[in-house]
């Protein structure tokens, strides 16, 4: 939904925000739905969804029903938007249920939960990956694992046995994510590990649909050059492995002249930073895979943003928000994180963001 029309039609009855819940593939009626005072949907990269509902309802603990169907283990999707358009926004399960009881009477229940990336938190493996499955390959084995499917981007082929050393299946795709300089996320049914931003874009307006925003700009850490060191206990030798920035467009028109002055080490600093990888790198590919992914991680960090603006479902992990005059801080950015929250106040979605290069 392009929120850049809301202004012309924020009266209209189809622009009232609405949302929907199902559990176990039932939907709740209008009668439950009203009881509920605040539903809120917390989206990442590189970590569970997670969702919280409110509910006032004086009634739930003489309701067997209801105990029953609000209880720890039952699968639930959660919708948002608006009352001619709403969006999925997560798919898993409750874990926790909580009461609040007032003076008055009033009885508050809290239900929370995961999406089905949580299940990869459970447990520890080990495994040994030969050198012909492909971190690709390990990405959807996880996914099946979880009963999701997987859409991956290529991923260059490594060196060497991948070894999963008594570590849960979040940590292992951590781990991945972290080596290729990918991030990932679940939609539904779906385990998206990208390396680029998928192709949806929201278009946020200071005066218009954004709401609040505070940026950051900082060129601390930011160095011209990342080395990382490895010892090959083998042939008893050491090795290493360099990425240097690529001053693209897109990051050089961020910095003023001094700024990049600061970053290439011409104001008379050094901009080198060395990493010391024994044991976590074993050959110069693996080495060249940090060195290469750590350089990512340093760009991405040089503009980053916290923000707030008219519910948007599209606003999610992995889409592109394009935020329009803020001078030096216009431009694209990808959502790292986004929380939906309808409430009394209305439908607002905050999130979290980074520079697009």
């Amino acid at each position: 939904m392009n929120l850049t029309q809301n202004s012309d039609v924020m009266n209209q009855d189809i622009y009232t925000p609405a949302f929907g819940i199902n559990i176990e593939n039932i939907s709740m009626n209008e009668l439950f739905l009203k009881t509920v005072t605040r539903v809120s949907v917390d989206q990442y990269t590189n970590k569970p969804a997670s969702f919280s509902l409110q509910v006032n309802d004086s009634n739930f603990g003489s309701s067997n029903e209801m105990q029953e169907l609000l209880a720890e283990g039952r699968q639930i999707e959660i919708f948002m938007g608006y009352a001619q358009a709403m969006q999925s926004l997560i798919k898993g399960e409750i874990v926790a249920i909580g009461f609040e009881l007032d003076e008055s009477g009033g009885f508050i229940l809290t239900v929370e939960g995961f999406d089905r990336l949580h299940a990869a938190t459970r447990g520890s493996v080990f495994e040994k990956f030969e050198e012909k499955q492909t971190d690709r390959d390990i990405v959807r084995k996880v996914a099946k694992s979880l009963h999701l499917n997987a859409t991956v981007d290529h991923i260059e082929p490594r060196q060497g046995d991948q070894i999963q050393n008594q570590e849960n299946n979040l940590e292992l795709l951590e781990y991945l994510a972290r080596m290729n300089g990918f991030f990932f996320w679940v939609e539904g049914d779906t385990l998206f590990f990208k390396k680029n931003p998928v192709e949806s874009k929201v278009v946020l307006t200071r005066g218009k649909n954004l709401t609040s925003l505070s940026a950051r700009l900082s060129t601390s850490g930011q160095v011209d050059t990342i080395e990382v060191r490895g010892w090959d206990a083998a042939q008893k030798k050491a090795f290493s492995a360099r990425a240097k920035s690529n001053h693209s467009r897109a990051f050089v028109s961020r910095l003023v002249p001094t700024g990049q002055m600061q970053i290439s080490g011409l104001a008379g600093a050094s901009s080198e930073r060395i990493i010391y990888a024994d044991g976590k790198v074993r050959t110069i590919a693996e080495a060249q895979a940090m060195a290469d992914a750590e350089m990512a991680e340093q760009r991405r960090a040089l503009l980053t943003a916290e923000g707030s603006a008219i519910g948007n479902p599209d606003i999610r992990p992995g889409s592109i928000v394009d935020l329009e005059n803020m001078g030096r801080f216009s431009g694209e950015y990808v959502v790292e994180k986004a929380q939906h929250m309808i409430d009394q106040s209305g439908y607002r979605t905050s999130f979290s963001i980074r520079q697009h290069l």
